[in-house]
């Protein structure tokens, strides 16, 4: 397997969360090498001729969910859909879903310029929610469209620029 050396610029701008979330959207997409294809991408990163544009990352936490609607790999894909369609995001393919070990879901959305994803813990009443997009789109109305549907407690947001 061939070795590839990071500079120092492409590892100190990727924060843990984003390589942990890239690394598990690489392995639900079936990427042979998730590691390696991170790494190919941060070299590619760090070539002269490319351009940072500036990005949108907002996270949500929807604590106290209901379990019924955290366990329905359908309702989840199905607001990725809607949320990306709100927002304006152009979707490059169908989620990526996954139903794991006690109810759970796991959903990735690739959009033309990033991604949404959605992780659910149905035994937690919990469901993250991660949008990365361009700053040219607006992640909130995205969000608008789970709080409509998920019942919580308690929405929990977080909104950064990133790039």
């Amino acid at each position: 397997m061939p070795q590839t050396k990071l500079g120092q610029s492409a590892a100190a701008s990727v924060c843990d969360p984003c390589v942990i979330g890239f690394l598990v959207f690489a392995f639900l997409c079936g990427y042979p090498d998730p590691v390696l294809e991170l790494a190919r991408r941060l070299v590619a990163l760090e070539s002269p001729s490319h351009v940072s544009p500036t990005f949108s990352h907002l996270s949500a936490d929807f604590v106290g969910a209901l379990p019924s609607q955290l366990g329905d790999a359908s309702l989840i894909s199905g607001l990725l859909i809607a949320g990306a369609g709100a927002a304006g995001f152009t979707a490059v393919g169908a989620p990526v879903v996954r139903k794991l070990p006690g109810d759970a879901v796991s959903a990735v959305l690739l959009l033309n310029d990033c991604h949404m994803s959605a992780h659910t813990f149905p035994s937690d009443h919990l469901m993250l929610l991660d949008i990365l997009t361009l700053s040219t789109h607006d992640p909130q109305k995205a969000l608008d469209v789970f709080t409509r549907r998920v019942t919580a407690r308690e929405v929990r947001c977080e909104k950064r620029s990133r790039g």
